[in-house]
């Protein structure tokens, strides 16, 4: 709830009209914030899979807005399994040796670091298809100028128009070593994702919803 209200009603009502538009077009109800409810959450179903898009705030005094969604599922072979962006914390433990699983694609495994509970389980699923379908999650991040511009003037004090693009880079780079900007999750739950950003584009949802979509069915979750 606090990750809602300590931000500036600028950003707030950006949050809350993204989740307008996200659960207008994609046919979905909108659960509004409030005091007691923090930021909106859009439910929708996507191929009878129940799903929910939510929002927060991976920062204090300076905002870092995400974009979560979670496609709602029964793990049968109760595998845990997260995937995550290799940031600079990464790179220095595989330097120190303490590697993650490695699925031995050369490209994916520099982009992403994983932990799971069975490593022999997580590289059959994570197959090419399912690896193109990350990539292309990875690649298609979508951050509203508007957010990253207030992320900016609550760091810098002051962002020019024709600055914003550095603030924003300067606002990721600020906590990328802490936090991962882009982060998988299979467990008990079912499938979630949290990406850096802040989502209001009902076509790169559709997108996004849709390679969600095929990796769930790949990975044979089984409906709640």
């Amino acid at each position: 709830m606090l990750d809602y209200f300590t931000l500036t009603r600028k950003l707030q009502k950006t949050i809350d009209s993204g989740a307008e538009d996200l659960a207008l077009g994609l046919n979905g109800r909108l659960e509004r914030s409030g005091p007691w409810k923090g930021m909106p959450k859009v439910y929708i179903y996507r191929e009878d899979i129940p799903v929910q898009i939510s929002f927060f705030n991976g920062g204090a005094k300076i905002p870092q807005l995400f974009t979560r969604f979670i496609f709602y599922g029964t793990n049968q072979a109760n595998i845990n399994i997260r995937i995550y962006n290799a940031g600079v914390l990464s790179r220095f433990a595989k330097r120190l040796g303490l590697r993650g699983v490695e699925i031995g694609d050369p490209e994916f495994d520099k982009l992403f670091a994983i932990k799971c509970n069975n490593a022999a389980a997580a590289k059959l699923l994570i197959d090419s298809k399912t690896r193109r379908s990350i990539k292309t999650l990875y690649e298609n991040q979508q951050t509203t100028i508007d957010a990253m511009a207030e992320a900016a003037d609550s760091a810098k004090g002051r962002a020019e128009d024709k600055g914003v693009a550095t603030a924003m880079k300067m606002v990721e780079i600020m906590f990328t070593p802490f936090r991962p900007t882009f982060e998988m999750d299979l467990d008990r739950k079912g499938l979630s994702l949290a990406m850096f950003g802040l989502l209001n584009r009902v076509d790169k949802a559709q997108m996004l919803l849709d390679e969600l979509t095929t990796i769930y069915s790949d990975w044979h979750l089984s409906r709640p």
